[in-house]
């Protein structure tokens, strides 16, 4: 029972740091990467777009960037890739912010229509 309730416990304090820390990951620059694909992305966020870059491609990717609750936002493609853009152009991707660190933040991602969750992490970057 004393498991049970200090479980609980760690389960409410952690979800509370959580949604303390988003405000700072709202506008910067990030990166974003997974060595095992080798894929690199910076990410430059203002208060309405979202900027990426993968690394070693000439195309820049824009989105319209909401956050509709302190610790989820969502973004929808402006401009990109013409076979991206026709692809999302419809689609909204929800992103909510689960983790918190210092210089990062996990989430967990979903896109209308598509039935899958993506989690990564993402780090600030100067």
């Amino acid at each position: 029972m004393k498991n049970t309730i200090l479980l609980a416990l760690l389960l409410t304090f952690s979800g509370l740091s959580a949604q303390e820390n988003c405000e700072k990951f709202k506008t910067g620059n990030f990166k974003i990467s997974d060595p095992k694909i080798n894929f690199e992305c910076t990410i430059t966020r203002t208060d309405s777009l979202q900027i990426e870059k993968v690394l070693g491609e000439d195309e820049v990717s824009v989105y319209k960037v909401a956050w509709p609750s302190e610790c989820e936002y969502t973004l929808q493609m402006v401009s990109g890739k013409s076979e991206d853009l026709e692809f999302f152009k419809d689609k909204i991707l929800r992103v909510k912010i689960i983790a918190t660190a210092d210089n990062n933040y996990t989430y967990e991602a979903q896109m209308d229509g598509i039935d899958l969750v993506v989690s990564e992490t993402i780090y600030m970057i100067d």
